[in-house]
């Protein structure tokens, strides 16, 4: 596919996807990803901002999706890479134990497609030191923020930084290569994990749990038990949808765009199953097979010739049902952000220990969880709309989901 030219600048038209998320962050703001890298639990770190500093410069010459700003109108919409560069931020995080959202202020600094930046590093001083990226998830997904984090970490020991272009594809590029059909919406009757939402509060919170060891067959196990502890009583209702990254039809390519389908699993019709386990995998990798990730990124396309402004204004008016209703199309998200290696995320003063990922989160979304292995352990975060999460649901739900995933681990 050839590279597209905005007079000099190259662009990448944006995908129905991305103009979602993207008025997802106006109506709720910061509809982003954080991911966090933790030092050793005894070390501060020792942050060299200057350093740190020309590192985020390199990373932005050679992946410039961490820039760009948007532009244009309705199906001519195109991200370009001539916005604000990423915000670099040295904080004080003593007071924040990493656990949850509380305390954590910091993260709810804004960012902005239109106006930039759409990126930031902070350099959180404290034990342990934390190492934070954050970036709109209208710009990256998680494999997008992954790889952004690769050059950020090699541009700090001085290595050299793997290039991700702006140009195309986009999701939906990849997706008309593996399928023509689309598919059916579903009836709202899929169960809110911890019940009904008690008030009409917009703002979200998450808690994360830390499992020790290997767990095999994780999401597996992690969406069986999200189901299992699920404060509803018709958990065999409950669906889950998952992320799959659309760069596994296409390896060669290097982008920090959000490449991202979803995949819809009745993950409550498992829980009966003489081996729940092997069920999920065997459904999981079936519905993949059939393209139903691409069936549901070819959905979205009617969206393409909506001004963001009517979109914007269709979300104002769902707010009302969504607040009320006790049953969606799914009960939340389950993102396996896969394993990785910490010795990759080290730079001078700082070693990665553990990394966790902070999902996007909306007032009137269902939970959205999160999985990243790394050497001798997982992390989980899961997240929700204050109205889901109060009165303790939500860190109950933490905590059952990741005592259970202990029982399992090697």
């Amino acid at each position: 596919m050839r590279d597209l030219f905005y007079g000099k600048l190259p662009y990448r038209m944006v995908s129905c996807t991305e103009r979602l998320w993207h008025v997802a962050n106006q109506l709720y703001p910061t509809f982003a990803i954080g991911l966090v890298f933790e030092g050793d639990p005894g070390l501060e770190g020792d942050f060299d901002s200057a350093g740190w500093a020309e590192a985020l410069r390199r990373v932005t010459q050679a992946q410039p999706g961490c820039r760009i700003r948007l532009r244009g109108f309705g199906r001519f919409s195109h991200w370009t890479p001539d916005g604000r560069p990423p915000r670099l931020r040295i904080v004080d995080g003593s007071r924040w134990d990493g656990h949850s959202a509380q305390g954590a202020e910091f993260l709810r600094e804004g960012l902005n497609a239109d106006t930039g930046p759409v990126t930031e590093v902070l350099l959180l001083r404290g034990k342990p030191a934390r190492v934070i990226i954050r970036t709109l998830h209208a710009v990256m997904d998680g494999r997008g923020i992954i790889l952004f984090a690769e050059g950020l970490f090699a541009a700090a020991r001085g290595e050299a930084v793997v290039r991700a272009p702006l140009g195309p594809p986009t999701d939906a590029d990849i997706a008309a290569t593996l399928t023509d059909r689309t598919t059916a919406r579903l009836s709202r009757t899929s169960p809110l994990l911890t019940g009904t939402r008690r008030g009409h509060s917009l703002e979200t919170t998450w808690y994360r749990a830390t499992v020790s060891g290997r767990v095999s067959k994780l999401i597996a196990r992690f969406s069986l038990a999200l189901a299992r502890h699920a404060q509803v009583p018709d958990k065999e209702k409950i669906r889950f949808s998952y992320p799959v990254d659309l760069r596994r039809h296409r390896p060669d390519l290097r982008s920090n765009a959000n490449l991202t389908a979803m995949c819809l699993l009745p993950v409550g019709e498992y829980l009966t199953r003489d081996d729940p386990a092997q069920a999920f995998q065997q459904g999981i990798l079936e519905a993949i097979e059939r393209g139903d990730h691409a069936s549901d990124t070819l959905n979205r396309n009617v969206l393409r010739d909506w001004p963001l402004w009517v979109m914007r204004l269709a979300g104002t008016a769902l707010r009302g049902p969504k607040l009320i209703a006790t049953h969606d199309e799914h009960s939340g998200q389950v993102s396996n952000l896969g394993f990785i290696d910490t010795d990759r995320f080290g730079a001078p003063g700082f070693e990665s220990h553990r990394v966790f990922c902070i999902p996007p989160l909306a007032g009137t979304m269902e939970a959205f969880a999160t999985l990243m292995g790394y050497p001798g352990g997982v992390d989980i975060c899961i997240g929700a709309p204050v109205a889901l999460a109060s009165e303790g649901r939500l860190k109950r739900l933490t905590d059952a989901v990741a005592q259970e995933l202990r029982g399992h681990a090697q």
